[in-house]
């Protein structure tokens, strides 16, 4: 396993829930990126029975500005709403600290997102997230 890569992360959901950007910024002011795209409920890979309501999966493609390399990572399961933690495994792990929406969430997106998510109603999660594969 790959020494793990960690800081303070800022994630911004759309309104659908289908699709997230995210910075994750390490206490040596590395930055990543991160990309969230909606996925099929995997097979075999969790106990439906265990959870209330049936949580969604997504693929998490995490992104190294300085090398521009892409590294994604299948079926991370999000659970908790809203105010959500994405986990797969060893490999990755986030739990929201802090939850933002209106006009506060649109502050925090024109710091470290795209300004044409401003006004569309997204949220944004911050907290700390751990990243266990390899990103070199």
């Amino acid at each position: 396993m790959a020494d793990p890569t960690e800081g303070k992360t800022i994630l911004c959901f759309l309104p659908s829930g289908e699709y997230f950007q995210g910075r994750l910024i390490t206490d040596d002011n590395e930055q990543y990126g991160l990309t969230g795209r909606k996925a099929n409920l995997p097979e075999g890979h969790f106990h439906e029975c265990c959870f209330e309501d049936t949580p969604a999966f997504f693929t998490i493609t995490v992104i190294d500005f300085m090398t521009k390399k892409e590294i994604p990572i299948l079926d991370v399961m999000r659970t908790g709403g809203d105010n959500c933690s994405l986990v797969k495994d060893e490999e990755f792990e986030f739990h929201t600290d802090q939850l933002f929406t209106g006009s506060k969430a649109d502050e925090i997106i024109l710091k470290y997102f795209n300004p044409s998510l401003v006004k569309k109603d997204c949220l944004v999660c911050t907290g700390h997230c751990i990243i266990s594969v390899n990103l070199s």
